[in-house]
C-alpha cells in the first residue's frame, strides 16, 4: 500500500473518523482506523466501535512530474492494498506538521511508514482482516432523501431530552419515525419529552417505519450535519433497516444499530386537556430562569411558578439550601385559574434554549399534571397554525 495526501484532507477526515472510538478500548483492533487503497485513487478509511461505523472516501489527484515520465522505472505514487493502524497516532502526526504538508504513506512487511520531506515515522499496524465487518439485514428497508437541513433541525431540536445511561435502555437514545409524509424525532429521559415533526410535502414516505437511535449515534450524526456542503450536496440518502440506520453526508458514509426496544407510546403524556394556559415572552422567561438557576437547590435545582387567578404577572421563586432566595416577575397574558407549580429549572432552560420563536404557550391542567411548551409560528404578527414543521415539549412538575 502506497499514496500521498495532503495533511489538511486527511485531517478533516481523521477528526470526524476518531469520533468513534472509545479512549479506553479493550479491543486492540477497535483503536484502529481501517485504510483502503484502490488502483482508482480512491482512499477508504473506517473507523468502528461494534455499533457503529463510519467511512470516509477520498479522492487523490495524482500529479504525474516530467522526471517521473522521464524515469522508465518509476514506480506509481498509489499502490493498492489495506493496513489498519493507530487513530489517535496519526491524529497526533497531523497536528504536529504544518498546514498544506504533504504526507507519504507506504506499508513495509507489518509496518507502516509515514514521512514528510523532513520527519518520518514508523508505525505498528494490525492485519485488515482482522477488522469487524459492520452487519446489516438487507431485507425490508426504507430508502428515502431527505434535505441536510431538515434533518439537522428536526434532531437538535429534541436530542437534549435523552436519557443519558439509564435502566431503562431504550430511553438513552432517540426515536426516529416515518409515517408516509411525516418525519417525527421524540426524546425523553421520564422526567421530560421533546417531539418535533415535518411534514414533507415532496417526498414520499410509504407504510411506516421507526427506528431508535443510540445516544453517541445521534452525537456523530449531529456533527456530521454540521458539515459545509454544497447546494448539489444537501439532499441526503438515508436507508432505515431492521437493525440498523445508515445515512450518506458527502464523501462520509454513517452506519449505526439501533436500540433493540420498545420506545413509550409517548403520544399518551402529551397534554390533551388543559384549563390553564400562560402566553409568554420566551427570552424573558428564559433570562429569569437562568439568574433563578444560580439559587436553586441543589438537589433538584426546584423553581416555583405563581400565578393569581387571570393575574398578568408570573411570579417565579428559587430559594436554595442557605434560605438564599430569588424572586423574578415577567408579564404574561394568562388564562386560567390560580396556580402554584414547581419545576426542575434546568430542564425548562433546555427547552428554550432550542426554541427559536419569541412567544411560547405554557399550558396545564393543575399543579400535579405536566406542562406542554409550545412554540409560536408567527407569520406577518399573525399566529400561523398551518406551520410545516410542529413542536411539542414536556416538562413534568416536582413536588414543593
Amino acid at each position: 500500500m502506497k499514496f500521498i495526501i495532503s495533511r489538511d484532507i486527511l485531517i478533516k477526515s481523521l477528526t470526524l473518523l476518531i469520533g468513534l472510538i472509545n479512549k479506553h478500548q479493550t479491543i486492540p483492533i477497535l483503536s484502529n482506523i481501517l485504510i483502503k487503497v484502490y488502483k482508482n485513487h480512491v482512499i477508504e478509511m473506517i473507523s468502528s466501535n461494534l455499533e457503529m461505523e463510519l467511512k470516509s472516501n477520498i479522492y487523490i489527484k495524482h500529479k504525474e512530474h516530467k522526471e517521473h515520465k522521464e524515469h522508465k522505472e518509476h514506480k506509481e505514487h498509489i499502490e493498492s492494498g489495506s493496513t489498519t493502524v493507530a487513530a489517535s497516532k496519526l491524529m497526533y502526526i497531523c497536528k504536529s506538521l504544518t498546514e498544506n504538508t504533504q504526507i507519504n504513506f507506504e506499508t513495509i512487511n507489518t509496518k507502516l511508514v509515514v514521512y514528510t520531506n523532513n520527519s518520518k515515522f514508523i508505525l505498528s499496524t494490525i492485519n485488515s482482516n482482522l477488522f469487524p465487518k459492520f452487519d446489516k439485514n438487507k431485507t425490508n428497508n426504507l430508502i428515502f432523501t431527505i434535505n441536510k437541513n431538515i434533518l439537522k433541525h428536526l434532531i437538535q431540536l429534541t436530542y437534549f431530552a435523552m436519557a443519558e445511561e439509564d435502566i431503562r435502555y431504550y430511553l438513552n437514545g432517540m426515536l426516529l419515525e416515518i409515517h408516509n409524509k411525516n418525519i417525527i424525532t421524540t426524546a425523553t429521559d421520564g422526567h421530560r419529552l421533546a417531539c418535533c415533526s415535518k411534514y414533507m410535502i415532496n417526498n414520499m414516505f410509504h407504510g411506516f417505519k421507526k427506528i431508535i437511535l443510540p445516544r453517541k449515534s445521534i452525537f456523530i450524526l449531529i456533527r456530521l450535519l454540521k458539515l459545509k456542503l454544497k447546494q448539489e450536496e444537501e439532499i441526503l440518502k438515508v436507508t432505515i433497516g431492521i437493525n440498523f440506520f445508515k445515512i450518506q453526508i458527502k464523501n462520509f458514509i454513517f452506519i449505526t444499530k439501533n436500540i433493540d426496544g420498545q420506545f413509550p407510546s409517548y403520544k399518551e403524556v402529551i397534554p390533551k386537556l388543559y384549563t390553564n394556559r400562560i402566553l409568554i415572552n420566551k427570552n424573558e422567561l428564559r433570562l429569569a430562569l437562568l439568574r433563578s438557576a444560580i439559587f436553586s437547590k441543589e438537589k433538584n435545582k426546584s423553581i416555583v411558578f405563581k400565578i393569581k387567578h387571570e393575574q398578568k404577572e408570573i411570579y417565579i421563586n428559587s430559594i436554595n439550601s442557605d434560605k438564599e432566595i430569588v424572586n423574578e416577575y415577567i408579564s404574561i397574558n394568562y388564562h386560567g385559574n390560580k396556580i402554584e407549580i414547581g419545576f426542575n429549572v434546568d430542564y425548562l432552560i433546555d427547552v428554550l434554549n432550542v426554541i427559536k420563536t419569541n412567544y411560547i404557550y405554557i399550558s396545564f391542567y393543575n399543579s400535579n399534571k405536566s406542562i406542554l411548551i409550545e412554540p409560536i409560528i408567527t407569520k406577518n404578527n399573525i399566529i400561523n397554525f398551518n406551520n410545516e414543521y410542529k413542536y411539542k415539549y414536556i416538562v413534568m412538575p416536582i413536588i414543593i
